[in-house]
């Protein structure tokens, strides 16, 4: 015979169930950046606002933030995003992660202000920095299409 109803609730006993839930932020940059790159900025701001705002401190997050930023001409926004990243976030950042948000900060100048003088400066020294990091590197360790010769640019 099957039981009542009634005796199914009385032999059902409450347990609680804890799990923990664990985010996969390298899986959200990735779908963020397919996002981004078929062009559905809006469905990237989206995703960007609800999970990866809180992972700022990443570079990967802010990189792809500010790209997107870049791709959508929002040079204001862009301008205001790498000024507080590098404010905050500079002491915190490798050297060429901090490097590659000022040339961007400098090219932003460009399209917002005209700022070219400051942006050819910054070029000079990011092709410095470039240089200065090639020779902690030895000789073809690097693919070629990375390594930079100085050849390129006889005037430094």
């Amino acid at each position: 015979m099957g039981k009542s109803p009634e005796s199914v609730a009385q032999d059902t006993t409450p347990f609680s169930l804890t799990m923990e839930v664990e985010e996969d932020i390298e899986q959200e940059i990735e779908n963020f950046v397919r996002f981004k790159r078929r062009g559905e900025y809006l469905q990237a701001q989206e995703l960007f606002q609800q999970s990866l705002s809180s992972h700022l401190a990443l570079f990967p997050v802010i990189a792809e933030y500010a790209d997107l930023l870049l791709e959508q001409g929002k040079f204001r926004t862009l301008s205001e995003f790498l000024d507080i990243q590098l404010q905050y976030m500079e002491s915190m950042l490798e050297e060429q992660e901090v490097e590659l948000l000022r040339i961007m900060r400098s090219l932003v100048g460009i399209y917002t202000i005209g700022a070219l003088r400051p942006a050819l400066e910054q070029a000079r020294d990011t092709w410095n920095f470039l240089r200065r990091q090639r020779s902690k590197v030895p000789p073809g360790t690097l693919p070629s299409d990375v390594e930079v010769g100085s050849s390129y640019f006889p005037y430094y």
